[in-house]
């Protein structure tokens, strides 16, 4: 997990481009060779307008609790 987090910090600083962030992590993972399995949700939240926009890796889709009613994201 420290790898993973590490890595996270390191693609954020270089594009915004969520998408590339999970695709730079995975091939770097893979070339590691670990046989170890990483889910990830990464999201980015606007605290002025309220919306988060994600991307997920290997995670299943979130769940929203909004006024005790759960709903499932689904992309």
């Amino acid at each position: 997990m420290a790898v993973t987090f590490s890595l996270v910090r390191a693609e954020t600083g270089r594009t915004v481009d969520q998408r590339q962030i999970l695709e730079n992590i995975n091939k770097f993972l893979l070339k590691m060779n670990a046989k170890m399995f990483v889910t990830l949700l990464y999201c980015i939240l606007d605290f002025k307008t309220g919306s988060l926009k994600y991307s997920r890796a290997g995670h299943v889709p979130p769940i929203v609790i909004d006024h005790l009613v759960y709903s499932w994201i689904f992309q």
